[in-house]
């Protein structure tokens, strides 16, 4: 059976959330006539999310158990690697993003000559965040990219984002934790891939609900990325860190 999209889903430690967040995904794709998979990847949670995936029998469903935590990009390369989809989305099981948006970005994708499409949480009339320190250091590292890789982006660090199957499995990912948001940019435009934006909707937890990113410790290896992948001296640097990706 022809897949029209996969959806790759990373979990850790969600909880509270995630059937809230399988909910509203089921809704959402009960309401379109596209095939789908869901690739759901735990990445070693040790509170009750395990239980909670384990009863899902929908045949939709690729689960994967991770044995030991190998990073947020870590799961999602793994999804990418299992995916059989023409298209493939990032889609969080935290509740902060909203499954309908999955849509939006789908009928962007299908619907113009671009290789990805970001869901951008700064675009729309409502700019929900918690911290002023994660707002700027999105500002920053997303003019950073526009600047140097000669695109236009306003938000490198959401989690949404969709690509033509082809391109996504053509990349070689080095990152294996929140840095990967802004390699799967930095490498879609070396590839000469365009990237289109859309506005979502965005509804953060605070780091007591849940949330996992560091704005200064996430936000410098993310500026790594980001000039590791566009200068030389930075990639010989790299082949410390990432031997088997250069």
């Amino acid at each position: 059976m022809k897949i029209d999209l996969s959806i790759i889903m990373c979990s850790f430690n969600e909880e509270a959330w995630i059937q809230k967040s399988l909910n509203d995904l089921h809704q959402s794709i009960d309401s379109r006539s596209e095939s789908v998979e869901i690739l759901l990847i735990d990445n070693g949670s040790n509170d009750g999310t395990r239980d909670v995936i384990k009863k899902i029998k929908d045949p939709r469903y690729r689960i994967f158990f991770n044995d030991k935590n190998i990073g947020k990009g870590g799961s999602i390369k793994k999804g990418i690697q299992n995916s059989t989809g023409k298209y493939i989305v990032i889609h969080d099981p935290d509740f902060e993003y909203r499954a309908s948006d999955l849509w939006r970005c789908y009928d962007s994708i299908t619907s113009q000559p671009v290789e990805c499409i970001l869901g951008s949480r700064l675009k729309g009339s409502k700019i929900r965040f918690i911290y002023l320190t994660n707002l700027l250091g999105v500002i920053f590292l997303s003019k950073l990219i526009s600047w140097l890789y000669n695109c236009e982006i306003s938000d490198g660090a959401t989690a949404m984002k969709m690509f033509h199957a082809s391109t996504l499995k053509n990349l070689q990912l080095a990152s294996s934790g929140f840095d990967l948001d802004f390699e799967l940019i930095t490498k879609t435009r070396l590839a000469k891939g365009s990237i289109g934006e859309i506005a979502i909707e965005y509804f953060p937890r605070t780091f007591k609900e849940g949330k996992k990113i560091r704005a200064l410790q996430d936000g410098i290896k993310a500026l790594f990325v980001i000039l590791r992948d566009r200068y030389q001296f930075f990639q010989r640097i790299s082949y410390r860190f990432y031997p088997s990706a250069n």
